[in-house]
This record gives structure tokens, C-alpha cells and sequence, in this order.
């Protein structure tokens, strides 16, 4: 089981669904830290300063595999040991599982939200 804090890295264009996750995430009664990234280029402008070795680090995005692996998230996410949850809708779960990365549902819900802080913590 792995016990550090969690430490989540949002990926969203759309400021309204990263608030909406931010805030359901933030009922999570741990140590919980939560970043915003408006687009890839500030998550690899701003990932390594808000990574933390002592945190459980999870990207969490929407874009597809071909275009984390294309914008190179792929390789910072893993460079940086973070975990990486896609949010359903593009590719299919299996191919996410395939690359042992996570899916979230899209739209989430407050429970989907609890599923995926229990299974980061498995």
C-alpha cells in the first residue's frame, strides 16, 4: 500500500472541470496537494518545480496516448516517477491499461473522484 500524499498534477484547458476536480479532490482528508496546467507547455515549464519525491505524483489529463506521447508528457510524467490517469473518452481503457497508466470517467463524479484517491493508494 502506498501511504505517501498525494500530489495531483491537472492537466486541463477547461478551468471550470480543473476547479471541479481541485474541488472534489480536495475533500480527500490527507495531505493532498493540487497544480493546475493550462497546456503541456507549462506542464513541462512548471512539473519539475511542483513534483515531490516525499508525494505520490499523478498527471492527470484528457488528451489522448498519441498525444501525450507526441507532446512528450509521456516521457516527463516517467522522467519524474508520476503516475498518469487519463480521463475516458478518447482511447479506450484497455489501451491506458496497456501502457499501465489509469483512466478516470469523463464527465467524473465526486465518487469516481474517491475511486481513483483509494486506487493511488493501493
Amino acid at each position: 500500500m502506498d501511504t505517501r500524499p498525494l500530489n495531483f498534477l491537472i492537466l486541463e484547458k477547461d478551468s471550470f472541470i480543473a476547479m471541479d476536480m481541485m474541488q472534489g479532490l480536495s475533500f480527500y482528508e490527507g495531505d493532498c496537494r493540487l497544480h493546475h496546467f493550462h497546456s503541456v507547455d507549462e506542464m513541462h515549464q512548471r512539473l519539475p518545480a511542483t513534483v515531490d519525491r516525499q508525494h505520490h505524483n499523478i498527471v492527470v489529463t484528457k488528451l489522448s496516448v498519441a498525444e501525450i506521447d507526441a507532446s512528450g508528457l509521456a516521457q516527463l510524467a516517467q522522467h519524474h516517477g508520476c503516475d498518469v490517469v487519463v480521463r475516458e473518452g478518447i482511447d479506450s481503457t484497455s489501451s491506458v491499461q496497456a501502457r499501465g497508466w489509469h483512466s478516470l470517467a469523463a464527465p467524473f463524479s465526486q465518487q469516481d473522484l474517491s475511486v481513483l484517491v483509494n486506487r493511488m493508494h493501493a
